[in-house]
């Protein structure tokens, strides 16, 4: 049985997940496969290899990472703006993070029988990456892998430069797909911790490397180069012959073939011969410290967020343009802010968290010397703007989740602002004002062109605080 989830990153990206064989998962070891370049989690040979190990008892993970370009259409490369920005240090990031969500039961409670990572072609340079860094990590198996991920001649990258993108041509879909001057600085200032051929080196644990000896992609030379660095106690190099980078599979699925069910077969040998060995070793609470590690690294972040934002709109809210009854504040900018930065959740929980403390008494709200503080600044004029800000806050953030790019932050933001206002307005006429007109003169139309400029500033800004 299969079950799909969407994951999101500790930076707010979306990952959508694919969980096979997710009945076992509290009594099966697990393989949590990662794609290569262009590659995607329902790409041709992928939903087959997940199956397969299915069929034999292992709880297989496939997701696609945030930046590979494939969004909604799970077969299709539609968030082209994604991909470009995409690096390698991201993808390290969000594999590691999936690991680490695995163990904390983010897709059910998972089982002590060790964990496996495969990864093909540039996911098998992220896999050894991950794999060297965790004591977690059972073992690892890499099919056409990269041995580095400086690919690119210096004439290439001379007009990377002065571009500001490398374009590449997707050759199944013809599209032009780019890459910005990010990917290659990103190579540059992380070197070290890029390191494949390191990483394999100081690799502790089982290691299957296989490759086709026609590659034309990922030359056989760099599965030797890999293998060489590596411990040749606890490594194997499997060549596969006459066969190129996808052993012989293509995109759409056309069914299976004798090459690419032996690459198959020796992988599901290699997986029971390494879990009948973690098996002797493997103590029954030995994830435990390691899953109160994720979950205090992972609240710590969030709490510092949260706590972070529900400042930044303190400090907004003592920004004032003196009109009444309605102040004109930088209020809304911190609370859309918020949102789209934080995402829908923790956006509203930072809203929640800074109504608290103004209900309590701190001065937090704008100051206003005609009515008094804490809970009756609720029952003011500005109450409904208040009550509204966790509202405002989550659906701008919903709706960027969907698709992050400067033209849907204006959206979300657009959108937050217009529900802010509007509730604001609705509470206004409600308690104080009774006359609609009035109401929206003095507590919508009057801070028109703010609300604008606000709007235009913030994804600008949300920019600034994601990097």
């Amino acid at each position: 049985m299969n079950k799909d989830f969407v994951f999101y990153t500790l930076e707010q990206n979306k990952i959508n997940v694919t969980v096979y064989g997710i009945e076992r998962l509290a009594r099966s070891p697990v393989i949590i496969y990662a794609h290569g370049f262009k590659g995607f989690k329902d790409w041709g040979f992928v939903p087959c290899l997940a199956e397969y190990f299915a069929y034999f008892k292992f709880c297989v993970i496939t997701f696609n990472f945030s930046h590979n370009g494939i969004g909604e259409n799970p077969l299709e490369f539609t968030e082209i703006e994604q991909f470009a920005e995409n690096t390698f240090s991201l993808e390290l990031s969000e594999l590691e993070q999936i690991i680490e969500a695995y163990q904390f039961s983010y897709f059910g409670n998972p089982a002590d029988k060790g964990i496996f990572l495969l990864g093909h072609s540039r996911g098998g340079g992220i896999s050894i990456l991950a794999g060297s860094n965790s004591d977690e990590i059972s073992g690892v198996v890499t099919w056409a892998s990269v041995s580095h991920f400086d690919r690119y001649s210096d004439r290439q990258k001379e007009e990377w430069r002065k571009k500001g993108v490398f374009e590449v041509l997707n050759s199944r879909t013809k599209q032009v797909m780019k890459l910005n001057v990010s990917l290659l600085e990103d190579i540059e200032e992380n070197m070290d911790v890029l390191d494949i051929q390191k990483a394999a080196e100081t690799m502790n644990k089982p290691f299957l490397i296989i490759h086709g000896d026609q590659d034309v992609s990922v030359p056989l030379k760099e599965a030797q180069e890999i293998y060489e660095c590596s411990d040749k106690e606890n490594t194997e190099l499997f060549v596969v012959p006459h066969t190129g980078h996808t052993f012989d599979m293509v995109h759409p699925f056309e069914g299976t073939n004798k090459t690419f069910e032996t690459v198959l077969n020796k992988t599901l040998e290699f997986l029971k011969n390494t879990e009948k060995e973690v098996q002797m070793f493997l103590k029954p609470t030995g994830n435990a410290s390691a899953v109160q590690a994720v979950f205090t690294k992972f609240l710590e972040l969030k709490i510092h967020l949260v706590i972070s934002f529900t400042l930044l709109t303190a400090i907004a809210a003592q920004i004032v343009i003196p009109v009444q009854p309605v102040p004109f504040t930088l209020q809304t900018l911190a609370v859309l802010l918020s949102g789209i930065v934080l995402g829908s959740r923790y956006g509203a929980y930072t809203q929640l968290t800074y109504l608290t403390l103004g209900i309590l008494g701190l001065p937090v709200f704008a100051p206003m010397t005609d009515f008094s503080i804490g809970f009756a600044r609720i029952l003011g004029p500005t109450g409904g703007y208040l009550l509204a800000f966790p509202v405002g806050a989550f659906l701008a953030g919903y709706v960027y989740e969907k698709r992050k790019s400067f033209a849907m932050g204006f959206i979300s933001l657009l959108l937050g602002e217009t529900v802010i206002t509007f509730l604001g307005v609705l509470f206004l006429n409600t308690f104080y004002l009774h006359n609609m007109k009035q109401s929206f003169f003095l507590g919508a139309s009057l801070f028109s062109i703010w609300t604008v400029a606000k709007v235009v500033i913030a994804p600008a800004l949300s920019l600034f605080f994601q990097k």
